[in-house]
This record gives structure tokens, sequence and C-alpha cells, in this order.
């Protein structure tokens, strides 16, 4: 009995990790599909002709200009959290 609950549980376990796992992987998919769109409006809205040199270098430059201000926003992230690390005082006892 104490091996099959042990059985239902670890199977329970695996199957919620594996739902958690299928959203994620919709979340980005989603994401990614959101992403191509807006930069495939971006091109066009710049009068670039889809399947097209041009088009093509622009989708890659906008593309890499995102990736860019990913990489700062990051940076900044980490810096900032750097600081309010190093700004931050230990908490003191209350004297009675």
């Amino acid at each position: 009995m104490r091996h099959e609950l042990t059985a239902l549980l670890i199977s329970l376990c695996v199957a919620g990790c594996a739902e958690i796992s299928q959203r994620i992987a919709a979340r980005e998919a989603e994401e990614r599909a959101a992403l191509n769109a807006q930069d495939d409006q971006t091109c066009r809205s710049l009068g670039m002709t889809p399947g097209t040199a041009p088009y093509l270098q622009c989708r890659e430059f906008v593309s890499a200009q995102r990736t860019a201000t990913e990489g700062r926003e990051r940076a900044v992230a980490a810096e900032t959290a750097q600081q309010m690390i190093q700004n931050s005082q230990p908490h003191s006892p209350i004297a009675r």
C-alpha cells in the first residue's frame, strides 16, 4: 500500500511538471509569434516587401535591436539589484 501511494504521488508530480512545461512552451510560442508579427509590421510600414533582401535585412536589424535593448535592460536591472544589496543595512535587534 505504501509503495502504491508513493507511486501515485510521484506520477501526480510528474504530470504536474509536464503540464507546467507545456504551458511555458505555449506562452513562449505565443510571445515569439507576437514578436514575429510586430517585426513584420515594422518592416512593412517602412515600405519593405516580404521575401526581398531589404525586408530580410530589416527583420534582422529589428531583431538585433530588440536583443540589444533586452540586454541593456537586464544589465540595468542587475546593477540596480546590486546597488540595493550594497545599500541595505542589516537589521539590528531592538534594545530593551
